[in-house]
């Protein structure tokens, strides 16, 4: 992917203002009332359904269009995702402003946190273009999701005052709006703002050829309350009536009644096949003429849409080629609910022909979307499956739980499938117990078909996620890990780099980091970002554990890069990476740094899926603070650290470095001066300090001891970085000045003596 390429596959129609109509009214006071919002941080445009917010906002933007430029971006339910909005948004304005963006995209595409990481990308960039710019995101009622109402509350407060954005809704957001209002940062169109004047709603009919007299066009003017679409729905019955003053007179009702009404009279006067094509194509968000063809199984749909926009029957062309369209959002309503009340059991066969063209298409998103709405949970699965890794790790987890929440528990555990692609969304959105639930429903629902994109198997995919879950069970993780990687070995896809990388952490949390290691190096080369970055910083790890700071600098700057790449400083797999930093920096014993590298690696840790990493980092940060004489703020991390650990049921390697922490913290300074060092070496690492003064090679020392060179080379870096030592004959000396070797050794070696 490119730095200029989305996150997510865009419908591009979204980005296109409503093309002018045939019969239209500029309208002054909307104008002026929008041109007044330059300069503040929102223009809010806030009024019911077929108020005329679109065509007025869309008549400013035209209008303005020579002395700025404007961009338009319509959102949908599909929105709320804060990866899909944003990318929405940075898309928008960049057919504005060419090749805008870049930045702002790259950070969407790895970064689990837009505020910190994208946001300040997208406005800087902003602040960058020296002309004026309108921003218009047209209903916005539609999101509901409280992120992005937080997120765009911070992205308004720091734009530059010469981009103006406008939001199009239904409903009042929940922003600050009393707040702004009160400084005057607030320009606000409404209802009362957008009802049609006589003169206007002469102009209208006038427009329209209707033929209404004065009288008639004040009744019906007092009859809408000067509703936009009210006018617009009566204008459409009268046309072609031979009374259309009788018609008028009767004209009477609320505007839901209205609504119901002359929808009914509108659909009624189009011809037969005009009416079951409105009918049946409500089920599309936006229509074109093969997708109609696709979803109706008959072709010539072209020409239907082109005949529905030049009668004025509520179909309207998006951007300027009159290849897509749109349904008036409430004659849509209609049509709908002509469907449901007249053929409900075609609902779902139309919503699935939709799907098949999109997923033809490449149109990954709106196929998944329509098979939901077509409820196939078999149809969601062969879309969804050869995907999910993709859009969880480009931050579509969100996106990927709403479609299984839509389809409902019972469908989604009739697909494995479907389970083992919400066990992954939940596992990187940090969801434990989600993902623990997805996992149970996949095992007890068998699927022997092959999986395109996916793991080798369903099994693979269980052992691999179970493999890398937050139980906190180590052995359990180590035999799924293992499992996964047997079932993965003829595997190409991420899947099987996911299962190496589950094993060697597995490995580590046991206690074996040189096990761990060859089953973390692929991945770390080879995988997506976000596991890539994990493995680096896993691999900092174990050599700063081993006492090799050269080689933990190496890993962790390689983890480092990766993440400044793809924005995940602030991601959870990025803590890791600054536990490393903090190992090599005490190994180096500069403790200030560590203690800085491991309070960022606690609050990165807390936001993600990582008991073990989380609780590693309050133990050393609890022991590095009391190296340094904080002993209170050493005794607090010290506490987070225990209560993590209790809910954890096989601590591993953490089990020791917490009797380690404890110790220490408890033992007075001065006792523990002198006898830190022998506290911290196993037993295993005192028989290998011993052979130190020898002239053993460490292959040697290993055939001594009975263990393999690794294991040899594994504890001896574990000596110097425990004795705070940097070569061999230093942490002989340090061995002798702390009494863990005798001052005077004699080793009979085979063939010769050494006095030391």
């Amino acid at each position: 992917m490119s730095p200029s390429d989305p996150p997510i596959e865009l419908v591009v129609t979204k980005l296109w203002p409503p093309a002018s109509r045939s019969v239209h009214v500029a309208r002054a006071r909307p104008l002026d009332l929008l041109r007044a919002g330059e300069g503040r941080t929102l223009t809010l445009v806030d009024a019911p359904a077929g108020s005329g917010k679109t065509t007025a906002v869309a008549q400013w933007l035209a209008a303005d269009a020579d002395r700025r430029p404007g961009c338009w971006f319509s959102v949908d339910r599909s929105d709320n995702d804060p990866t899909r909005f944003w990318t929405y948004v940075i898309m928008t304005v960049r057919q504005a402003i060419p090749g805008f963006g870049d930045q702002p995209l790259s950070a969407l595409s790895g970064s689990v946190d837009v505020g910190t990481s994208v946001l300040p990308a997208l406005i800087n960039e902003l602040a960058a273009w020296d002309r004026g710019l309108a921003l218009v995101i047209d209903d916005y009622h539609l999101i509901a999701n409280p992120a992005i109402h937080w997120q765009l509350e911070h992205f308004l407060e720091r734009l530059p005052e010469r981009v103006q954005v406008v939001l199009s809704t239904r409903v009042d957001p929940p922003l600050p709006l009393s707040r702004w209002r009160g400084r005057g940062q607030l320009a606000e169109l409404r209802a009362a703002e957008l009802r049609f004047e006589a003169p206007e709603a002469e102009e209208l009919f006038g427009r329209m050829d209707l033929g209404l007299a004065s009288e008639d066009v004040t009744r019906l003017l007092e009859r809408t309350e000067g509703w936009a679409a009210g006018l617009s729905l009566a204008g459409l019955s009268v046309a072609g009536r031979e009374d259309p003053a009788a018609f008028v007179r009767d004209f009477a009702g609320t505007d839901r009644h209205v609504v119901d009404y002359l929808a009914t009279e509108v659909l009624e006067r189009q011809p037969p096949e005009a009416q079951r094509f409105l009918v049946r194509c409500s089920v599309l968000s936006r229509l074109s003429g093969r997708l109609c063809d696709a979803v109706l199984e008959r072709p010539g749909s072209a020409r239907v849409l082109a005949d529905l926009e030049h009668s004025n029957a509520f179909v309207m062309p998006l951007g300027h080629t009159r290849e897509w369209y749109r349904l008036h959002h409430l004659f849509a309503e209609v049509l709908a609910n002509e469907l449901r009340s007249t053929e409900p059991a075609l609902i779902p066969a139309l919503h699935r022909r939709a799907s098949r063209w999109y997923g033809s298409e490449g149109l990954v998103f709106e196929a998944v979307e329509h098979a939901v709405e077509a409820r196939d949970a078999r149809l969601v699965a062969d879309l969804l499956m050869p995907v999910v890794f993709d859009y969880v790790s480009s931050g579509q987890g969100t996106t990927v739980l709403g479609w299984l929440d839509r389809l409902g528990e019972e469908l989604v555990a009739s697909e494995s499938r479907l389970c083992l692609s919400g066990a992954t969304a939940s596992l990187v959105l940090g969801e434990g117990p989600g993902t623990a639930r997805w996992l149970d429903l996949a095992e007890r629902r068998a699927y022997d078909g092959p999986l395109p994109g996916g793991p080798a198997s369903i099994d693979a995919g269980i052992a691999a996620i179970r493999g890398v879950t937050t139980s906190g069970r180590v052995l359990h993780h180590l035999d799924a890990a293992r499992t996964a990687v047997e079932l993965s070995r003829e595997d190409t896809s991420p899947w099987r780099l996911l299962a190496q990388g589950a094993l060697g952490l597995a490995l580590y949390w046991s206690g074996e980091p040189e096990q761990a290691r060859p089953w973390i190096e692929g991945p770390a080369r080879l995988a997506p970002p976000l596991l890539s970055c994990t493995a680096n910083g896993l691999l900092a790890m174990i050599a700063a554990d081993a006492g090799d700071p050269d080689a933990g600098d190496r890993f962790a700057g390689e983890g480092r890069a990766i993440a400044r790449e793809h924005h995940l400083e602030t991601s959870p797999p990025f803590g890791r990476v600054l536990l490393a930093d903090a190992r090599v920096a005490w190994l180096r014993g500069a403790l200030p740094v560590a203690a800085s590298s491991l309070e960022q690696a606690v609050e990165v840790l807390r936001l993600g899926p990582y008991p073990y990493e989380t609780a590693d980092a309050l133990l050393a940060l609890a022991e590095v603070r009391h190296l340094a004489g904080a002993h209170g703020a050493a005794r607090a991390a010290l506490f987070e650290a225990r209560t993590r650990l209790d809910g954890i049921q096989e601590l591993g390697i953490l089990r020791m470095r917490w009797e380690q922490a404890e110790a220490r913290l408890a033992r007075p300074a001065a006792a523990r001066a002198a006898a830190s060092s022998r506290d911290e070496l196993s037993s295993r690492e005192l028989e290998v300090l011993r052979m130190l003064p020898s002239a053993l090679s460490e292959a040697q020392i290993g055939e001594e001891l009975f263990i393999s060179y690794h294991t040899a080379h594994s504890h001896i870096r574990a000596i110097y970085r425990k004795l705070g030592t940097t070569s061999r004959a230093q942490t002989v000396e340090r061995g002798r000045a702390t009494g863990l070797l005798p001052s005077a050794l004699i080793r009979a070696e085979a063939g010769s003596g050494e006095l030391v």
